[in-house]
């Protein structure tokens, strides 16, 4: 490979720059600049797994973000607890469900701060069996699905009412990122088969823009990219 994509990060000299149109032959975003290597990996790692182990895989795009009367706060202050608080919290939540298959709920997270203002957000990605989830359900903060479970997931780990994070999760739609994405987006939830190689890797492009280096902070003591780590099963 060429020296040039081996190209070093300066925050972080244990990671690699990666500029190339393709990972692994899948499509990948670089319009906001390069990619992390190591991230891609991690990323390509979650995505896969969860197709191998499951026949139909849910991805749901989303971005966390802090409502605005937590952010007048101290935003030194908010570190990575906030968002491992909320992963927890939502793991409970579905664990709680009695489903008849397992949830299998992996993510990739991306620690991300707008340019002009120093207040950290996070991009997600989560990853749950298909066959135990098969949607967000409706937007309705009033029923008892998936995307209520995420808001009061949210709350938990900010530490406040449910309704005071409406307008604070940004659902996100992979269809606007991939002209190659035919499937049908409910809800911001794509419903994945395994064979259906063309939209694994449109939606895999999609999430690759959770990887690129720009917009993350390397100086804040907070890693900027967070994901599931799988047990190898026997």
């Amino acid at each position: 490979m060429n020296m040039f994509y081996r190209q070093r990060l300066k925050g972080n000299k244990n990671l690699h720059l990666y500029h190339d149109s393709h990972y692994r032959e899948i499509p990948v975003q670089t319009s906001k600049g390069p990619l992390v290597e190591e991230w891609l990996e991690k990323l390509y790692e979650v995505f896969f797994t969860q197709r191998e182990r499951h026949s139909k895989v849910l991805v749901l795009r989303f971005d966390l973000t802090f409502p605005t009367f937590i952010s007048a706060g101290c935003h030194s202050a908010i570190d990575n607890s906030v968002f491992n608080a909320f992963k927890r919290h939502l793991r409970a939540s579905l664990d709680s469900l009695g489903l008849s298959h397992k949830h299998s709920l992996k993510y990739v997270a991306a620690r991300e701060y707008d340019r002009f203002v120093n207040i950290p957000h996070y991009h997600v990605a989560i990853f749950l069996n298909g066959n135990a989830i098969r949607s967000t359900g409706s937007w309705d903060m009033n029923r008892d699905n998936l995307y209520t479970r995420i808001h009061h997931a949210w709350a938990s780990a900010l530490k406040v009412q449910p309704y005071q994070t409406i307008g604070s999760i940004h659902f996100c739609d992979p269809k606007h990122t991939s002209s190659a994405l035919k499937v049908v987006t409910k809800g911001g939830s794509i419903l994945l088969e395994r064979d259906d190689l063309r939209n694994y890797d449109a939606v895999f492009y999609a999430c690759s823009y959770l990887t690129k280096e720009a917009t993350k902070n390397f100086y804040d003591g907070c890693q900027p990219f967070l994901c599931s780590r799988f047990k190898k099963q026997s």
